[in-house]
């Protein structure tokens, strides 16, 4: 099975499942960092600096368009190593076409200047809200919920004093530090960590987090500094 093929079965897993069906698939063949938005063209969005070789190499002779999302906020030192590699795209690949989807209406002007297809579109605005939505029928059991990863600018100690508390948390490499996660498993013993109870490797699914939001009245933000911070449109509608 080609990468279309498996694009066009997870398409239909999409339409009659659900993303998160859609999703389950295309996790299984390894694209779990690649959301499908159409078959025909071919559309998909994902973060920018994610490996996505493959789909250039398998698609080389489709129309191929990728919206990239910056996971954080664009960085005026980026831009060399950005122009770097989309030049490099466009020689290997001529039929694929790259749009920038930027988080700050000031980073649109920046890529254009160096002739980059780029547009403010908050990545917030791709949240389903079908799916985060509130639970009239959970009770909020807990104060409050934070989601982020455990990096030193999220500031977990902060929550220290937060009586009843869930924690959802992962790492990023290269946000991550050494130490950082049994410092603040520490200071926050008290709060429950349901990640915990799962096999290793086991994730939580969407309708899982989306219940556990339902249990807390907040949802916390504690860093000084923030980029898009997407869990705050899932707290916000949930």
């Amino acid at each position: 099975m080609n990468l279309i093929q498996k694009w066009i079965s997870a398409y239909r897993h999409f339409r009659y499942g659900g993303l998160e069906a859609a999703r389950r698939y295309l996790t299984e063949y390894g694209y779990n960092h690649v959301h499908l938005l159409s078959v025909d063209p071919p559309i998909v969005y994902l973060w920018w600096g994610r490996d996505d070789e493959i789909l250039h190499i398998q698609l080389r002779d489709s129309n191929l368009i990728i919206l990239y999302l910056f996971p954080w906020c664009f960085q005026r030192n980026e831009l060399p190593d950005i122009c770097q590699r989309v030049n490099f795209i466009n020689r290997k690949f001529p039929n694929h076409t790259i749009y920038f989807l930027c988080n700050e209406e000031y980073s649109v002007d920046e890529l254009r200047s160096v002739g980059l297809n780029a547009e403010f579109i908050h990545q917030n605005a791709f949240i389903n809200e079908n799916i985060f939505a509130p639970s009239p029928s959970v009770i909020r059991t807990h104060d409050a919920i934070y989601s982020a990863s455990l990096a030193p600018y999220k500031r977990h100690y902060l929550a220290a004093d937060v009586h009843s508390l869930i924690l959802l948390s992962y790492t990023y490499t290269g946000t991550s530090k050494d130490g950082y996660s049994n410092s603040a498993r520490k200071a926050l013993a008290h709060a429950w960590w349901p990640k915990d109870s799962l096999a290793l490797g086991d994730k939580l699914t969407t309708m899982q987090i989306v219940d556990l939001y339902a249990q807390a009245h907040v949802g916390l933000c504690l860093s000084a500094i923030e980029g898009g911070m997407f869990v705050s449109m899932e707290y916000l509608l949930s």
